[in-house]
């Protein structure tokens, strides 16, 4: 069996945010073609360090490290630079890392905001126009790899040649829903990222207060680490119909009691793990355009699409009044999910883009 090493700045974790998923679903589909080692850098307070033991059963080696001390530390840099030189092939996770092999699958997964900037466009009118600086360094780390993956078509530049498509997957099994009339709304998602607390905050001020007083809204994330957004955070969690819970064991318990998964993003980037982990829980969904950007829905069909206050408010009152629609987003929803976004999907698309970079990894 080929040896495969995974680097990663985040520990893979099929509970966690979204970077977190995606690394598990490459490593678990990694794990049935190859011998993995993994290399990845965990945060100290976050639930998904409690849960890198599980990762046994999918690895031969786990290594948790931070860059600084694999930089200075002589005998953790020679094992690390050995198994570089035992590995068939390497997988790398986000932004680039320098380092040398023959066979590099790199997933960009979301592509840097440079990359989308009006001041740094994909096809230069002169072709004499310098690149912006971090779009010049993607570029070039591109050219040495075997394959790039991406998660949509949103992130397949046409400055990455070797880009290829893997659609983002939620790797746990499908969990049957609870019959209950619940009138709490839920919001799952990184609350370190701007774009998430940007949505929370216009929920909150926006769209809650348009709903009757027995409606409670409930937040639950990765605690940020920006003073910034813990104090937005913590200034709204003040209010008797307002919710937040960071850094939980599983998001499970909080699909099962609520009436529906909201995802009111104003901006952002990348496809959201938060709509198919909905999915997953039989849990409707209404998003805003820009927040299921990425996913092949329709609205009225896998879930709500409402791009203003009241009609959004509306959606969630609809819900709550019409079991039947409930069900049928529920049961479209999930069946989406096995059909275009489920670990099998995951798998065969990956292993068919392997087969033509890297045949003798098989």
């Amino acid at each position: 069996m080929k040896r495969l090493v995974v680097i990663s700045d985040v520990v893979p974790d099929p509970q966690g945010t979204g970077s977190e998923q995606r690394t598990y679903s490459f490593l678990l589909a990694y794990s049935k073609i190859c011998e993995v080692e993994l290399w990845c850098q965990p945060r100290l307070d976050h639930p998904n360090l409690r849960r890198i033991s599980r990762l046994s059963d999918l690895v031969s080696e786990v290594y948790a490290y931070y860059p600084t001390l694999l930089s200075s530390n002589r005998t953790l840099r020679a094992r690390f630079l050995d198994s570089l030189r035992q590995a068939h092939a390497v997988h790398l996770e986000k932004m680039p890392v320098e380092i040398r092999h023959d066979r590099i699958i790199w997933d960009i997964d979301e592509l840097p905001a440079a990359f989308k900037a009006p001041s740094a466009p994909i096809i230069c009118e002169d072709p004499t126009e310098p690149l912006d600086p971090a779009v010049a360094r993607w570029v070039a780390f591109s050219k040495l790899c075997k394959i790039v993956t991406c998660s949509s078509t949103l992130e397949a530049s046409a400055l990455l040649s070797n880009a290829v498509i893997v659609p983002n997957c939620y790797a746990s099994p499908a969990v049957q829903r609870k019959c209950s009339k619940s009138k709490v709304l839920l919001f799952v998602g990184h609350l370190g990222y701007p774009p998430n607390v940007e949505a929370v905050d216009f929920f909150c001020k926006e769209i809650l207060p348009k709903l009757p007083d027995d409606y409670l809204f409930r937040v639950v994330g990765k605690k940020p680490i920006g003073r910034i957004h813990r104090s937005l955070l913590d200034s709204l969690g003040k209010e008797p119909r307002i919710q937040i819970y960071y850094d939980v064991e599983s998001c499970s318990q909080f699909y099962q009691d609520a009436l529906a998964a909201v995802v009111p993003l104003l901006q952002g980037s990348g496809t959201r793990f938060k709509i198919l982990e909905a999915f997953a829980h039989n849990c409707p969904v209404i998003s805003t355009s820009k927040g299921c950007e990425g996913h092949d829905v329709t609205h009225g069909k896998q879930l709500l699409i409402c791009n203003d206050a009241d009609s959004f408010a509306q959606a969630c009152q609809d819900l709550c009044n019409d079991t039947g629609l409930s069900d049928r987003l529920s049961i479209a929803g999930l069946s989406f999910l096995e059909q275009f976004n489920s670990q099998s999907s995951f798998e065969t698309i990956l292993f068919g883009h392997l087969r033509q970079a890297i045949p003798s990894i098989f």
